[in-house]
């Protein structure tokens, strides 16, 4: 069976592990690594999500590479994020 993959510096943002095909799949809400991004790094949310879409959600590491959930739409996730930065 093959070992889930998990990513370091994400452990907030695990939602659970998944199981397809004897197959074990991490899994991450997308918003709350984004988050985490913003927080840990300092960096905009454009940064945030630039950096989610090319070196997380797009790099494949094998059969355990993990699935990040988007509980909402990318417009959302933007509105959510602008709100949280003003407050």
């Amino acid at each position: 069976m093959n070992q889930a993959i998990f990513v370091d510096g994400f452990e907030e943002a695990l939602v659970g592990v998944g199981e397809r095909f004897n197959q074990h799949i991490a899994i991450y809400d997308f918003a709350k690594c984004v988050d985490i991004l913003l927080e840990r790094d300092k960096i905009s949310l454009e940064e945030a999500l630039e950096h989610m879409e090319f070196n997380v959600t797009g790099a494949w590491v094998g059969n355990g590479t993990p699935v990040f959930i988007h509980w909402r739409t990318l417009d959302e996730y933007k509105d959510y994020f602008l709100r949280m930065r003003r407050n």
